[in-house]
């Protein structure tokens, strides 16, 4: 009968202190059984954390949640080591961070696709942190660079591109389930031909350079609402 782990991994980017480290593994059966799975959460400095566990698993692929709490100390990395006792064979290594916020150790992704009714986007983010990166850059989410909102959900940004503000908006939610900041690009240096045509360009060099130096709310005043679509406490 055959036994595996196919895959082990956090489900966080990383933990706040004092929150169990959620690990999941994905194990793989050729038969229904209960296993005893070891779990060993260590520091270079030794193992700070056993925990043992009996899993029932069908045949098939069964995926289960393990959560462990360590020491409520941050600014720490774990080696995460899993062992199904029935088969020493099945072992599997992951990591997990404990930090306080992403800003204490960035690691930094970015996304750029966000087209209308896109039902990967979850999926992405989930991955992302798989690889322990815990900042994502929102690029190209906008509708112009001199108004980042647009007039309506579903838009054409100034490439032509088809894109969803409700898929922005879910790959933002995806992001901080998974302790994820999520970033909103915005060029404060740039605007497209038609906002220069339209008049409401600065007409001196002394007005651009302010309006280069300000924030780019200050171009557009209905900009100033974006942030709240990125703002979490993970996101600061």
């Amino acid at each position: 009968m055959s036994l595996r782990i196919r895959e082990f991994y956090a489900t966080q980017a990383f933990y706040p202190p004092g929150d169990p480290l959620t690990l999941r593994a994905e194990i793989e059966s050729s038969s229904r059984r209960d296993v005893r799975a070891v779990l060993n959460v260590v520091r270079p400095d030794g193992v700070a954390e056993e925990r043992r566990e009996s899993i029932r698993l069908g045949p098939g692929v069964t995926v289960v949640d393990i959560s462990v709490t360590v020491p409520t100390r941050a600014l720490h990395g774990y080696l995460v080591d899993l062992v199904l006792e029935e088969d020493p064979g099945s072992h599997a290594v992951a990591a997990a961070d404990v930090l306080r916020s992403w800003t204490d150790d960035p690691r930094y992704g970015f996304m750029s696709e966000f087209g209308p009714d896109d039902p990967g986007i979850e999926d992405r983010v989930a991955m992302t942190a798989r690889f322990h990166l815990n900042c994502l850059q929102f690029y190209d989410w906008m509708y112009r660079h001199y108004r980042l909102l647009p007039p309506r959900e579903r838009f054409s940004d100034a490439l032509g591109r088809k894109l969803s503000l409700t898929t922005v908006r879910r790959g933002i939610a995806a992001s901080h389930r998974h302790s994820i900041g999520a970033l909103s690009y915005a060029a404060v240096y740039a605007a497209e031909p038609e906002f220069f045509a339209s008049g409401a360009a600065p007409k001196s060099a002394a007005t651009a350079t302010s309006y280069a130096m300000s924030p780019v709310a200050t171009i557009n005043s209905a900009t100033s609402t974006h942030t709240s679509i990125f703002s979490n406490r993970c996101a600061t």
